[in-house]
């Protein structure tokens, strides 16, 4: 299963955002597992970058983008994706973005806080904590992390 992250919930699991830290856990060890790969666009982690440069010094902000790509592929944003992001003018350019880049990898789901959009055969959207019951109700997976 292929798992787009979109930059606000990278945002939440770079920061350590406690809403999300559960869900996180879970991505992690689908990914060590090899039941998921886990991927984010490049322009997810200049978003990242941006945002966390106000608050952090660059030193940090870029550690801790390098150790989160230690489990997350990146997915390079191209003229195909801009060209779709540009033409689709019902959607936030960045959304569309991330819709462009998550059909190239064929993402089962982007992972967001963003919700659905409105474009012909997009990728389904989840929160980081829906993701978990969406593959439990709907195909019979249960994702839990076990203590020892």
């Amino acid at each position: 299963m292929r798992l787009l992250i979109d930059s606000d919930v990278l945002l939440d699991f770079i920061g350590e955002r406690e809403s999300t830290a559960a869900a996180w856990v879970k991505l992690n060890a689908m990914e060590l597992a090899g039941a998921a790969e886990l991927w984010v666009t490049a322009e997810a982690f200049n978003a990242v970058r941006e945002r966390l440069a106000n608050a952090l010094p660059d030193h940090d902000v870029r550690s801790a983008l390098r150790s989160a790509m230690a489990f997350l592929s990146v997915c390079s944003v191209d003229g195909p994706d801009v060209r779709f992001a540009l033409e689709h003018e019902n959607l936030p350019y960045r959304a569309a973005l991330t819709e462009s880049c998550a059909r190239k990898i064929q993402a089962d789901f982007i992972v967001t806080g963003q919700g659905p959009v409105a474009v012909s055969r997009a990728v389904r959207r989840v929160g980081p904590d829906e993701l978990f019951g969406v593959l439990e109700a709907e195909q019979g997976l249960i994702f839990d992390v076990i203590e020892f």
